[in-house]
């Protein structure tokens, strides 16, 4: 993704966006020497490069940001230096306009108190191993500027910080957080330190930490990405106190010292009326498969159960805050929070109120709209961008006057969201727009399981409907969340519930076990309901998963034994988890397997992928293709998981835990070391059981192939995926599962002696959508472990030293393939 073209102009719609780039890369020898040009050389470039675009025009005053990475900073440091000191000058005054008309400056990696790539860099970790064997040079004039002692660097060290009081500059500094990975796979320190990557004048600038190495901080995956978020957020909030100001456009300049780039340029604009197809197409990308999977996959309330809490007092004040917003103003609260511990049913009581909620309400101008977070789920389903995008959509479906706030993102910004996707500072914007136009509507949410999204994001977004709750309009915005109690986050004003401490969830619970447990109503059934109750310690889980137990062995004819297993059967998740792990000992391989599946694919599998791969481990023949049914997937899933996990009811079903409580058991309270064949190293053990699984899928495959005439062999991915369900799992994630064991001390120099790399670049051209990414036969292996960044793999790699003999590939040397994958 290249950023400043495909995501800029989504965070500022409104902008101008150009690029400047000079030449600090490596050359061979053999090939001719690059520029030698100084810092100062080509801050003067870029001063005449601004005026030559921006003197031709009347705007030419117009505001100007500047974003810059590592050395860059420096450029643009020394080019405001310059840019100051031709205010007097009669030749060159129209230089003077940058100085004048700059407004901020970002600034990632800037090593502004000195830095030393040739100790820590690019050149520490490569050129000096090999590049200067090879016949390498560098730029070493560049590269003098950046040491300590640079004279040059002192002074606009002193300076800078005098001409952002003088011109009351924001300044926003981002910091990495990561040493540099080398091609062996070491890491070193930061490239630039924490202390240099800032000027060490805080109430002169903004300091943000970048989650990543040097070159990571500024090349961002697309508009989903975390740390692009953090530098849009600061950005818009830029942009934002500058439009207040003066009303005027933005110009931006992005400003990297890596790679040159084309110029890319948006003109101002403001609301317009979307070409034909644009808003049915930014409506399709707001859209995921699993957008509403968590919601319909809950089970629905029990009959009788929960309604006593729309009778609350905090329900009400809240679902009739309108009245009270009328009477109090502001101050009243427009959101309410449900908080309960793991597994008391926190999710299935908000798919009971949503549901009412749309019963009662749908005669008034109340809109209603949720969201469901799914940590088990796809990435949106536990990201707040994907709850944006499900929320606006709803939106613009409940109100189609709404739709016609797309406008505001114009021609360019909605062709950017078209290339890259949708990111969290457009949604938020749109959004807010579209709450606006409800035109005296009124908008009531039902947001689930925030425990389930990085905190992070949550905390983010609290403050985003704080805002949109405060801001002057017609509409009304009420918001339902439920969470479990940690972590804790604050809220200004908010109405709150705690499901453990009403007596009547415990009378739901009861009401459930006289429902669900089928053992008649004579007096040692009812003790037994009534020591159920008492066990279950308000968890509604608790009680889920025991009444099967009991009814199974009623079914056996024991109701003698029915009060000496519930005595067995311990208190509390954890130890219940446990006991259903341990109780029944068959298939316990098939057991470690599915939960691993589970746990550490990739992405979700579907449901016939899991049985697929679970088949192929721990049985001989594998069934045909097609000839095992939905129920059959279903008893499949209930019986290898013993319980533990469910198929989602979706358009695209995939296979997940029934709770959280799940999840967590297993990963971080220790619980997959009750599994056998997993022992301590629980994470290198199971990547090393999915590689397995995919090595015997494209085996599978490979001996099919070798039985099938020619003709045939021309398959596509989607006619493979039927015959051989896990076969597009096991070929685009071995190589993903074979680095993770790798990286865990679960050696796999076996693996690596015995891939079958030719063929699988066969089968892997069948399933990789991209043309560009497709290996042809030319294609070396060590090549293909660069581009997917398996460093580990490489590591084990026997031809590894001789990394600069190999050529082939988007990127050629094995070398510039790993650095792209960071």
């Amino acid at each position: 993704v290249f950023w400043p073209r495909d995501l800029l102009p989504q965070t500022v719609p409104n902008a101008r966006i150009m690029t400047f780039g000079y030449d600090t890369k490596v050359h061979h020898a053999l090939k001719s020497l690059h520029s030698q040009n100084t810092v100062y050389d080509h801050a003067l470039e870029l001063l005449n490069c601004l005026s030559d675009v921006r003197i031709a025009e009347i705007k030419s005053s117009r505001p100007i940001q500047f974003i810059a990475h590592s050395l860059g900073g420096i450029v643009v440091k020394e080019a405001l230096r310059q840019s100051k000191c031709f205010a007097n000058n009669r030749v060159n005054r129209k230089l003077f306009a940058t100085y004048d008309s700059t407004t901020s400056v970002f600034f990632l990696g800037t090593p502004h108190g000195g830095s030393d790539p040739r100790g820590f860099g690019f050149l520490a970790n490569v050129a000096e191993r090999a590049a200067r064997a090879a016949g390498f040079t560098v730029n070493q004039k560049i590269y003098e500027t950046l040491l300590p002692s640079s004279e040059r660097l002192r002074e606009l060290r002193d300076e800078f910080p005098v001409m952002i009081e003088e011109r009351n500059w924001t300044i926003v500094c981002f910091r990495e957080t990561v040493g540099m990975r080398m091609f062996d796979g070491k890491k070193t320190s930061q490239v630039v330190d924490e202390s240099s990557a800032c000027l060490g004048c805080r109430n002169l600038e903004i300091v943000r930490d970048m989650e990543g190495d040097h070159r990571a901080i500024c090349r961002f995956r697309g508009v989903e990405d975390s740390q692009y978020r953090k530098l849009a957020s600061e950005l818009t909030d830029v942009v934002r106190r500058l439009q207040h100001r003066n009303k005027a456009s933005v110009e931006l300049c992005s400003e990297e010292h890596s790679v040159p780039e084309e110029d890319v340029e948006t003109v101002p604009r403001n609301e317009e009326t979307l070409p034909g197809g644009f808003e049915e197409e930014l409506l399709r990308l707001l859209y995921f498969d699993q957008i509403d999977a968590r919601l319909w996959s809950l089970r629905k309330a029990q009959a009788k159960t929960c309604k006593w809490l729309l009778t609350t007092p905090q329900y009400q004040q809240w679902i009739n805050s309108e009245k009270l917003l009328q009477a109090n103003g502001p101050n009243s609260s427009g959101f309410f929070w449900i908080k309960g511990k793991p597994g008391t049913g926190k999710s299935v009581m908000m798919k009971f109120l949503f549901a009412e909620a749309k019963r009662t309400l749908r005669s008034t101008k109340k809109l209603l709209i949720s969201f469901f977070f799914n940590a088990r789920g796809s990435e949106l389903e536990r990201s707040t961008l994907g709850l944006y995008r499900s929320l606006l959509l709803q939106l613009f479906n409940a109100a189609p006057e709404t739709k016609s706030t797309l406008g505001h993102l114009g021609s360019l910004g909605s062709q950017a969201i078209k290339r890259s996707g949708w990111n969290h500072e457009v949604l938020k914007e749109t959004f807010a727009l579209a709450l606006d136009r409800l035109q005296g509507g009124r908008l009531c949410c039902y947001i689930d399981a925030l425990d389930e999204c990085p905190e992070d994001d949550i905390r983010d977004m609290i403050s985003f409907f704080e805002d949109l709750g405060t801001r002057e309009r017609s509409s009304y915005f009420q918001v339902c969340f439920s969470s479990r109690h940690y972590p804790e986050i604050g809220i200004k004003t908010t109405l709150q519930l705690v499901l453990e401490n009403e007596q009547d969830h415990t009378e739901d619970i009861r009401l459930y076990i006289d429902s669900q447990l089928n053992i008649g109503n004579s007096l040692q059934a009812e003790e037994i309901k009534a020591e159920i109750l008492r066990k279950s310690s308000s968890i509604f889980l608790w009680a889920f998963l025991v009444i099967p137990m009991l009814n199974k062995e009623y079914d056996r004819g024991r109701i003698k034994g029915l009060k000496r297993r519930l005595n067995e059967i311990p208190i509390g998740l954890h130890d219940l988890f446990i006991d259903i792990l341990k109780r029944d000992c068959k298939n316990m391989e098939e057991l470690c397997l599915c939960v691993q599946l589970i746990l550490f694919a990739k992405r979700p599998l579907k449901p016939e992928e899991l049985r697929a791969a679970a088949t192929l481990v721990t049985e001989d023949e594998p069934e045909e293709a097609g000839s095992v049914t939905p129920e059959e997937l279903r008893k499949f899933i209930l019986d290898a998981s013993k319980g533990l996990a469910e198929i989602t009811k979706s358009k695209k079903p995939t296979v997940q835990f029934i709770h959280e409580s799940v999840r967590d058991f297993l990963l971080r309270e220790g619980g997959m070391k009750n599994l056998p064949m997993v022992g301590e190293n629980v994470e290198g053990q199971s990547h090393n059981s999915l590689a397995k699984a995919c090595t015997l899928q494209l085996k599978a495959w490979y001996e099919n192939q070798a039985t099938q005439e020619p003709v045939t062999n021309s398959e596509t991915g989607g006619e493979l995926a039927t015959t051989f369900p896990f076969l597009e799992y096991a070929t685009l994630h071995i190589l993903y599962h074979a680095n993770s064991a790798e990286r865990f001390s679960i050696s796999q120099s076996e693996f690596i002696q015995t891939f079958q790399f030719q063929k699988w670049k066969e089968v892997h051209r069948r399933f990789e959508r991209f043309k560009t990414r497709q290996y042809g036969d030319d294609i070396d292996m060590l090549y293909v472990l660069a581009e997917v960044g398996a460093e580990s793999l490489i590591k084990t790699h026997p031809m590894r030293s001789q990394h600069f003999q190999i050529v082939g590939g988007r990127f050629q040397l094995p070398l510039i393939a790993a650095i792209f994958a960071g």
